[in-house]
């Protein structure tokens, strides 16, 4: 489960994903007075059966700075992608797959490490960086270009 703002009306929401044989990502979106709506709209493509993959972390962010937060999936074995779904507003979401650099899966599966989403460089839209791997002395950042695709920088820690 992960929280974000998926219809951008100032109050987060909660996004259920990889459950076994799901074909859809149930969003519970928050209400003022606490309560929830649920929406369990049919999702586009694989995206649901790759959320379900073993190692998968979700996130969420607002990967496109559309205001949105949309999800990412990152860490399944031979990966070389972030699949991305960018949330519409009302609990559906678009597909986007492109490729990155093949180096980001090999850091994304070192044991040890966690995906954190966050906008990392500050132009509003949510980076994914790669904390705690057991053999990391450098800082795998994935910078989104806001477009569906994302930018390795990988620094060396001070």
């Amino acid at each position: 489960m992960v929280a974000g703002d998926f219809d951008a009306d100032g109050r987060d929401d909660l996004a259920l994903a990889g459950g076994e044989g799901w074909q859809s990502v149930p969003v519970a979106f928050a209400s003022a007075d606490g309560s929830f709506r649920v929406a369990n709209k049919e999702f586009p493509g694989s995206w649901p059966r790759w959320a379900e993959t073993d190692n998968v972390r979700t996130l969420a962010g607002d990967f496109n700075r559309d205001g949105r937060a949309d999800l990412a999936l990152v860490g399944g074995a031979g990966w070389q992608s972030i699949p991305l779904a960018l949330s519409a507003g009302e609990g559906s979401f678009t597909v986007q797959n492109q490729p990155i650099d093949a180096r980001w899966n090999e850091w994304a599966t070192t044991p040890g490490a966690e995906p954190v989403a966050g906008d990392f460089n500050g132009d509003r839209a949510a980076d994914i960086a790669l904390v705690g791997g057991n053999t990391f002395n450098t800082q795998p950042v994935a910078v989104s270009n806001s477009d569906g695709t994302f930018a390795l920088v990988n620094e060396q820690l001070r």
